[in-house]
């Protein structure tokens, strides 16, 4: 009958070492989870941080582009002004063609206005390009942000199930394990 007891304690002791080697497992399996899940999490931070940078970044472009379209709209009355007026200096010195040798100081100055305006122009509308074109790279950039947001926010929710099914099978695991001590010990 001794012999027995001892074998039954050698067997529930096997069995014990044997339970506590398969719980050490899952812990180690969900300690893995969490670290993991832990460098997911920290990198969606810094990348929600690094989107906060850059949408502000964003908006104050949107606020630069808005600033520069009144500009822009300013700058087109102002040429269209210029034009007028470049065409009224145009019929002046038609109406003044026969006093040229007289008015050779105004014929100077109307094509030095004239030239003045058309560079004024030029720039105007090389600076409208480059902006425009800033913009374009800036819009590029915020779609491959969101675009990286997304990816990482599914691979959030799938580490976010995959750690629930570990769980799940830790506790069942161990629910098994105490009913076959209960049974045995019945």
């Amino acid at each position: 009958m001794k012999q027995f007891e001892t074998s039954k304690k050698e067997y529930i002791s096997k069995l014990k070492a044997e339970l506590d080697t398969v719980e050490a497992r899952f812990l180690k399996v969900i300690n893995e989870n969490n670290m993991v899940g832990e460098d997911f999490r920290s990198a969606a931070f810094i990348n929600y941080h690094r989107y906060i940078a850059f949408k502000l970044k964003y908006n104050d472009t949107v606020d630069d582009m808005a600033h520069l379209k009144k500009q822009n709209k300013h700058y087109a009355k102002e040429n269209k002004r210029v034009l007028r007026m470049y065409e009224m200096l145009e019929m002046e010195l038609e109406d003044k063609h026969s006093n040229i040798m007289r008015d050779e100081d105004i014929i100077m100055r109307l094509k030095f206005e004239r030239k003045t305006l058309r560079d004024r122009v030029q720039d105007l509308d090389k600076r409208v390009t480059k902006e425009k074109a800033a913009v374009k790279r800036f819009h590029e950039e915020v779609n491959k942000l969101n675009e990286q947001i997304e990816t990482l926010e599914g691979e959030k929710e799938f580490m976010g199930l995959e750690i629930q099914e570990l769980k799940g099978d830790l506790d069942r695991e161990k629910s098994k394990a105490r009913a076959k001590i209960e049974a045995k010990k019945v």
